[in-house]
């Protein structure tokens, strides 16, 4: 096994980027469809006093956030602000980004749901 938990992968897959915590109001959120991303609030509240504007990930993330194409579909939530490309933030891609071993599907061919 790669990690622990679920816990464990997004604590240390992102180089300590981000942390799991119980409390929804104080944590970002993966998709949302409103007009105005709501983990706007969270990184101004992490950082009050720090630039939101970097993009905090390593690993086939920009320095800066910066807007993606139509086709940018993968994160659609965050096209108008990405941290990633298009090419990374593809599906196909991001599964064989990281090498042997750390594709989602590595037990296994995944269902269509999970796809």
């Amino acid at each position: 096994d790669i990690y622990d938990n679920g816990t464990d992968l997004c604590e240390t897959m992102w180089d300590g980027a981000f942390k799991v915590v119980d409390n929804y109001s104080a944590a970002y959120t993966m998709w949302f469809f409103d007009a105005i991303n709501p983990n706007d609030a969270i990184s101004q509240t992490l950082h009050p006093t720090g630039n939101t504007s970097v993009c905090n990930l390593d690993f086939y993330h920009k320095d800066f956030p910066t807007p993606e194409g139509e086709n940018f579909t993968e994160c659609h939530p965050w096209k108008q602000a990405s941290c990633c490309t298009t090419d990374i933030a593809d599906a196909d891609g991001l599964n064989v980004a990281y090498g042997p071993g750390y594709q989602w599907d590595r037990c296994g061919t995944l269902s269509k749901a999970c796809a």
